[in-house]
């Protein structure tokens, strides 16, 4: 019987069939009928459960949100669900294909209105399913201690806490290019039917492609062409299996973008799917080049905190690489899929460490194999020391954020952006003192359960700390947009139609919740006789030929930022003669006056 044979029937290699406490946190393999009977499943749930579905309505909707939410709006309004538009004509500026889109149009017309539970639950979703994917790929390869700290390790990644619980295309787009990767690599593996493993690992790159774009398929190509190359596999992409899968994606793919195409052109497609990449990667000399290079990997180790020191602990150290073992395998896969995506985000000059979020399970699975084989490790190897000191240390964190909230609630005027009410505060006070405690008792044991406890402390306080005291200061730093807008819609009356001058800001548009016509920019000579009431953003540097006034002023950022602002202006034409100054120096001017009115800094 061979390892993944013993594996499969629930025996460790060496044992005769019957796990004892140890073998079953310790041996690698589940069978598919078993990972969701495993206790770290259901614990994994509840970690993401807790941290991310929370406060899913907690912070207004802001940044890419409303464009998404807005264009799903309209999908409700209009009921075409192929073309993306924003009043009746095609959205491109910033735009994704429909797939985030129609999940929220669905729960928007099943909750009953396109709100922020609507608008973030699908990215939420796809947080706990991507977790759950790394634990179910884990137990290929992993124990259970490894799978739970890989799983546990995704959604608690710094920059997966700040974008995962958010209405835009990145989670949902990281779980659909991570299963085409993840699942056709258990099926290669676990040698399921050809067909079936090319077939599901195309459907999930279809999905990705209908998510955000090329990204998605070029990604599984590199990824798996070069494992299939590494491992002398290659005639396995010349197969009628990998045909099949190649059908399968093009039947899903193809059943949007044909009848976009039908109804629009191909121009409309190059754009859809391009028009944001060539904003990318120009630049003004070597200067930014340069810059790009040196900073890129810095702050990507810091969007993979805390995980990120785990990893460069491990991987550094020779012996570590030596006592890989079994998981070679995984490594290999997952760090060569790393190595040949990075440089379309490296090597591009302003490229966001998110638009590498796709590959993060990949670090999640090599965090896991590093704990793995550091708790795993005899109490003389030196590898114990990885775990062990990285735990001291998260201790010591724990203790002094409690620290800090205490000061910060009780002794009043420091620290303001971490205040907390007094009872939160003790809630935190306590927690961060029991998980520093937790933390410190497994720095040194053999335990298994108790590193499985110390990972999920780990887990549990990047969550607190950002799900409480960041989401906290993201609330006390956002702009009034929603009453703005709310006190704009109060000046119109009932039944007028409100008019953008080009396309209207789609934040405006969101929390504005009615129709709002488009019209151009008025020429030199008229605008047409039923346009009254009309909104436009900056830039607005031109010369509006008739008299009117502003209503309201409505900030376009959702943020309170010193400096500059930028706004929305929203105006009604008035009897009288036209004021032939530029529209940006009388808003300058009503702007002014109003801020000298109420004292404060905006309006």
């Amino acid at each position: 019987m061979t390892t993944a044979d013993r594996a499969d029937s629930g025996a460790a290699p060496g044992s005769s069939g019957r796990d004892t406490p140890s073998d079953s946190y310790s041996h690698a393999g589940s069978s598919p009928r078993r990972w969701f009977r495993q206790v770290e499943f259901w614990v994994l749930v509840l970690v993401v459960l807790g941290i991310h579905f929370t406060r899913l309505d907690v912070v207004m909707l802001h940044g890419e949100e409303t464009r998404r939410a807005t264009v799903a709006m309209e999908m409700l309004r209009s009921g075409d669900w192929i073309v993306p538009n924003l009043q009746g004509e095609v959205y491109f500026d910033s735009n994704r294909p429909p797939m985030q889109q129609w999940l929220i149009a669905t729960l928007g017309a099943w909750r009953g209105d396109v709100d922020a539970v609507a608008v973030r639950l699908p990215s939420v979703l796809a947080v706990l399913g991507t977790t759950l994917l790394i634990f179910v790929y884990g137990r290929v390869f992993l124990s259970r201690v490894g799978a739970f700290a890989a799983a546990v390790a995704f959604p608690t990644m710094g920059e997966v806490l700040e974008h995962g619980g958010l209405g835009e295309s990145d989670a949902l787009f990281t779980l659909f290019v991570s299963a085409s990767m993840l699942l056709w690599h258990i099926g290669f593996t676990r040698r399921w039917r050809p067909p079936l493993t090319w077939g599901v690992a195309y459907l999930c790159v279809a999905l990705a492609a209908l998510t955000k774009g090329p990204q998605g398929p070029v990604y599984f190509v590199a990824s798996v062409g070069v494992f299939l190359l590494v491992t002398r596999a290659w005639r396995q992409a010349f197969t009628w299996a990998h045909a099949f899968g190649i059908v399968v994606f093009c039947a899903v793919w193809g059943a949007w973008v044909v009848p976009f195409t039908l109804r629009t052109d191909f121009a409309a497609v190059r754009h859809l799917y391009f028009g944001d990449v060539v904003r990318y990667g120009a630049s003004d000399g070597l200067g930014p080049v340069a810059h790009h290079l040196v900073e890129y990997p810095i702050r990507l180790f810091a969007c993979l905190l805390p995980w990120s020191i785990v990893m460069l602990m491990g991987y550094l150290r020779r012996d570590l690489r030596k006592a890989i073992g079994d998981a070679r395998e995984p490594l290999y896969f997952c760090l060569g899929a790393i190595l040949i995506t990075l440089p379309t985000v490296w090597w591009v000059v302003r490229a966001e460490t998110r638009f590498f979020i796709p590959l993060y399970p990949c670090f999640a699975v090599l965090f896991g194999i590093v704990f793995q084989r550091s708790v795993e490790s005899g109490p003389a190897s030196r590898l114990k020391t990885i775990w062990s000191r990285f735990a001291a240390g998260m201790s010591i964190v724990a203790f002094l954020t409690g620290a800090f909230i205490a000061v910060a609630a009780f002794v009043g005027g420091v620290m303001v952006s971490i205040e907390q009410r007094r009872s939160s505060a003790l809630v935190l006070i306590v927690s961060m003192l029991v998980l520093g405690a937790l933390l410190w008792r497994s720095r040194g044991t053999a335990d298994l359960r108790q590193q499985l406890i110390a990972v999920a402390c780990v887990a549990v306080f990047g969550g607190a700390v950002f799900s409480r005291i960041v989401m906290d200061s993201d609330v006390a730093r956002a702009t009034d947009k929603v009453a703005q807008v709310a006190r704009a819609r109060a000046l119109i009356p009932r039944g007028a139609t409100l008019y953008s001058f080009g396309q209207v800001d789609h934040g405006f548009a969101y929390f504005y919740r009615d129709v709002i016509e488009s019209t151009r920019w008025p020429p030199a000579d008229a605008l047409p006789d039923h346009v009254e009431y009309f909104v436009f953003h900056e830039p607005f540097d031109y010369v509006l030929p008739f008299a009117w006034e502003v209503l309201e002023f409505v900030n376009r950022s959702t943020t309170r930022q010193r400096g500059r602002s930028w706004w929305i202006v929203v105006a009604r034409r008035v009897p009288g003669k036209a004021d032939l100054r530029p529209a940006s120096e009388l808003v300058r001017e009503r702007l002014a006056a109003t801020r000298e009115a109420s004292a404060t800094d905006g309006p």
